[in-house]
């Protein structure tokens, strides 16, 4: 018997290590890709400074590039090799990234000083952290018409303008019923809401449980301090209401 169990457990090895193997084969590997110790998966990487950032999504993994998160400056002190250390970030780099990135299926990003703001002294080295996915589709807002989307099955998806990153007309609103089945429930994400310091008038993205008024997000594009972003919710309603600059939004949903 303890013969039996050893050598199903070399099988399963075998079988693991193959699937790695062709996995990483089929996919091969991007040009100049960043050094495996600066990737701490396939989807969350450290890019030096003065480096480029380069990203793909594969025809199995999603048809849709999408940004979850983006910092460029300094948060770790044994990344990139720094002769001094600073704890200094941008929190809005991840609006460069999207505007590369966003939609496509491969994107390069300059990891520099022209491309991004600067938040750290002159003499700090500094790196370009991300997380990415890929996603096979995405349910757009402020289109033309309020929409009404049923979520039959559990899963992770994107809820965002319909040309987001970029602007659309000042001052309109949109709406979006989000239904699921009885007993599902979504994990809910505001993952990026663009800053709108210098407009006349902000943009309020608020996030509502229809069958309960205590669960209730509301974030706006300006003047923000420490707003909850994330929460659990049953039948999602999304109400958008646009400023003078009104430049969108990216939701994660999951469940």
């Amino acid at each position: 018997m303890l013969r039996l169990v050893n050598l199903l457990y070399y099988l399963v090895q075998i079988v693991l290590i193959c699937d790695y193997v062709k996995r990483s084969t089929s996919h091969g590997s991007l040009p100049d890709e960043e050094p495996l110790k600066l990737q701490l998966d396939d989807y969350h990487r450290f890019t030096c400074q003065e480096s480029t950032l380069k990203i793909k999504c594969y025809p199995d993994e999603g048809n849709f590039m999408v940004i979850e998160s983006a910092v460029y400056g300094r948060r770790k002190e044994e990344i990139c090799n720094p002769q001094k250390f600073q704890t200094c970030y941008d929190p809005n780099a991840i609006a460069s990234v999207q505007r590369l990135c966003f939609g496509t299926t491969y994107c390069e990003v300059p990891v520099n000083d022209r491309e991004f703001s600067n938040p750290c002294l002159p003499d700090i080295e500094k790196y370009l952290e991300t997380e990415h996915q890929c996603a096979d589709d995405f349910i757009y807002m402020c289109s033309g018409k309020d929409k009404v989307v049923r979520i039959d099955e559990p899963k992770t998806g994107y809820i965002t303008t319909f040309n987001y990153p970029k602007g659309m007309p000042p001052r309109s609103s949109c709406k979006l019923d989000l239904r699921t089945n009885p007993g599902q429930h979504l994990q809910v994400q505001i993952l990026h809401m663009p800053d709108e310091a210098n407009a006349n008038q902000c943009s309020t993205l608020v996030i509502e449980d229809i069958d309960n008024n205590d669960r209730r997000l509301s974030v706006p594009s300006c003047n923000r301090t420490d707003e909850q972003t994330d929460g659990i919710f049953k039948h999602l309603r999304v109400d958008y209401q646009g400023g003078t600059r009104r430049r969108g939004f990216l939701i994660k949903y999951t469940g």
